[in-house]
């Protein structure tokens, strides 16, 4: 009944969205992709089923890169522009998410804890998960349709740590991922989407551009590159829901859902 009740509000939303602004960029945030039982996990048919929509629906996927560097130059943001981010690192980024995504012809943004590399990855749910090792990482990374990011060391929310402990986290994983990977970072994904003014402003002098949270929302002109909001994509997502994910329906239900 929950499940009915939030699509049917999705659904009135989505008809709202219409009449709104449509210069915006909706970045959409998942994590393992395949048979999970994680909530925080979508299975390899509804993910597909999602590339197919944004494909046959003429959505513009483009790199979190690309949009960075619209947000920079002050330009307008394409109506149905779509990034697409993954976190943790999963095995199923490389087994099942890149070959749909390269079938769709959609880039894809990966950030990986660098601790984590060959190991498990704890979650909300302490349900820990296996995640690439440092050669599939650098065979994600090989593909033009994937660029691996840094997602901080150890996995810890930032605001917990000191000063200190931030700037190793985040400085840490970017140097490992440069080394094994022989490239330069470019953006930063904050662990469980959790910073403050101190993380924030360790990531703006490591010279990072931008930097994605989990808050919920769309990307605008003038929306501060290093705090970037996603949408996230879970094992419950409906089409309704996802097609909601994709407007400003996402944020207005998150307000709606905050004041009751």
């Amino acid at each position: 009944m929950k499940r009915k009740l939030k699509s049917f509000i999705y659904s009135i939303l989505n008809i709202v969205s219409i009449f709104l602004p449509r210069q915006r960029a909706a970045i959409l945030l998942y994590h393992d992709v395949g048979t999970s039982d994680l909530y925080l996990s979508v299975s390899a048919e509804n993910f597909e089923r999602q590339m197919e929509y944004l494909k046959t629906a003429g959505y513009k996927v483009v790199s979190l890169k690309m949009l960075y560097e619209i947000l920079l130059a002050m330009q307008d943001i394409n109506p149905k522009t779509v990034v697409l981010t993954f976190d943790d690192g999963y095995l199923s980024h490389h087994r099942t998410v890149l070959p749909i995504l390269e079938k769709y012809g959609f880039h894809g943004t990966f950030f990986v804890a660098t601790d984590s590399v060959g190991k498990n990855i704890d979650n909300s749910e302490h349900k820990p998960r296996a995640v690439l090792d440092w050669d599939g990482v650098r065979a994600l990374d090989a593909s033009p349709m994937a660029d691996v990011e840094p997602h901080s060391r150890s996995h810890r929310e930032l605001p917990t740590l000191a000063r200190d402990d931030v700037q190793k986290e985040i400085s840490g994983s970017r140097q490992l991922i440069e080394d094994w990977l022989n490239k330069k970072c470019t953006t930063f994904a904050y662990p469980r989407g959790a910073h403050d003014a101190e993380a924030v402003e360790v990531v703006r002098a490591e010279g990072f551009p931008a930097a994605v949270t989990v808050d919920e929302g769309l990307v605008e002109k003038g929306t501060d590159p290093l705090l970037l909001p996603r949408n996230t994509i879970n094992k419950d997502t409906t089409m309704v829901e996802f097609k909601g994910k994709l407007t400003h329906s996402a944020r207005l239900f998150s307000l709606l859902n905050s004041a009751l």
